[in-house]
């Protein structure tokens, strides 16, 4: 079955919460099997524990919540499953709050650089819609850089994919702009120069080598010939030997 990345459904999240009643919150892979949704363990383990548990809170962030996050990254750095035992945590879940602090983060970047974050005042002037493939992809990015909601996100997500690869109006190049410049003319030349001298020196050292092959070879063959020769007067000396060995053996069996 294919894997399934789209948002959980309603009836997914109805079909999950009726499994872990029956299962327990542990059998993820049979959970997995019984919502044959196309959903794998992981999955349910985070749908549930992020989302569905009825332990899990879900209302908005408190300042003593934010407080404990900041403090706990202080000293933890970014375990956060150490910081989620605070006992101003409680109820959270820790991809809540590592969502949390990097939302925090953004926000505060944000106010120091005197930017607004999403949303408007009443009676404020809303921004022009973005019009060019640029201005798209920079709005939905500026959204996805605030946007902590997973549906959203995910939304957002599949919107500046599609922004990329959209190449309807995007910005064509004109031959000038491929021209090199002076200095780069220049660079082109002393690298073409360098890979001359390389090309050069590699043209060296192969007749270097095959220089060094032809003498390998022919020592090898030098000591070939010793070694048959040494040879041939073994086979000589064991002739020898077994004929004097024979010509003993037939005068001792004649004198028997």
């Amino acid at each position: 079955m294919k894997l399934v990345k789209r948002p959980w459904t309603p009836e997914e999240d109805a079909k999950l919460m009726d499994a872990v009643a029956k299962y327990g919150a542990g059998r993820w892979s049979m959970i997995a099997t019984v919502l044959a949704t196309g959903r794998v363990s992981k999955q349910c383990r985070e749908r549930w524990n992020n989302h569905l548990c009825p332990e899990v809170k879900k209302t908005e962030w408190s300042e003593e919540e934010d407080r404990a996050i900041m403090q706990g990254v202080a000293v933890l750095g970014t375990r956060w499953c150490e910081i989620i035992k605070a006992p101003e945590l409680c109820g959270r879940t820790d991809n809540s709050i590592k969502n949390r602090f990097y939302c925090l983060q953004r926000k505060m970047k944000a106010k120091q650089m005197g930017t607004e974050v999403r949303g408007s005042r009443p009676g404020q002037k809303q921004p022009a819609p973005p019009q060019t493939r640029d201005e798209r992809i920079m709005y939905i990015a500026r959204e996805l850089a605030f946007e902590t909601d997973e549906i959203n996100r995910d939304l957002l997500i599949e919107q500046l994919t599609t922004a990329l690869h959209d190449e309807s109006d995007a910005p064509q190049r004109d031959d000038d702009d491929l021209a090199l410049s002076p200095a780069d003319t220049a660079d082109t030349a002393d690298l073409s120069a360098h890979v001359t001298a390389l090309s050069e020196e590699k043209e060296s050292l192969s007749c270097e080598l095959a220089s060094w092959k032809s003498r390998v070879e022919m020592l090898i063959s030098k000591y070939h010939q010793v070694d048959i020769q040494e040879h041939r007067a073994l086979q000589e000396t064991a002739s020898a030997d077994g004929a004097s060995l024979a010509s003993r053996s037939a005068k001792s069996l004649a004198t028997c």
